[in-house]
């Protein structure tokens, strides 16, 4: 994924700059990450169920309905023409599993920047000074 969006955003070497390879590794994590995310939830859900045995569904398929189904914590009540994340979450059930998302969002920025980018500095400096 990094790839694709680097060689659309550099499509050669001239135009390489800090700010396009920050751009693409925010890009591409961001991208990887919508997909990642309600797996993520899944298998914490999981782990929680797997750590309180007396709280345990002891099915997969259990645990993923008792999440789609599940009731919004939001209790304030909407306010002009926004409404609360209850209505969201009764209107798009799917948006359970991305409890958490913009946070995850606002880590994923900085660290799909500086981790292609420390790999081949430690090489090179691996290289250079060893």
């Amino acid at each position: 994924m990094t790839k694709s969006i680097t060689l659309y955003l550099m499509p050669t070497r001239d135009k390489e700059t800090n700010f396009r390879r920050f751009s693409a590794g925010s890009i591409s994590g961001l991208i990887s990450v919508l997909f990642t995310y309600p797996l993520e939830v899944f298998r914490v859900r999981l782990a929680f169920h797997t750590k309180f045995p007396e709280q345990s569904n002891n099915s997969l398929l259990r645990s993923f309905k008792q999440i789609y189904h599940e009731q919004a914590t939001d209790s304030r009540p909407a306010s002009g023409l926004t409404p609360n994340t209850n209505y969201y979450f009764k209107q798009y059930p799917i948006l359970k599993f991305y409890r958490g998302f913009s946070a995850t969002l606002i880590g994923m920025i900085p660290i799909r920047f500086l981790a292609p980018r420390t790999i081949p500095l430690f090489i090179w400096l691996t290289l250079e000074y060893i």
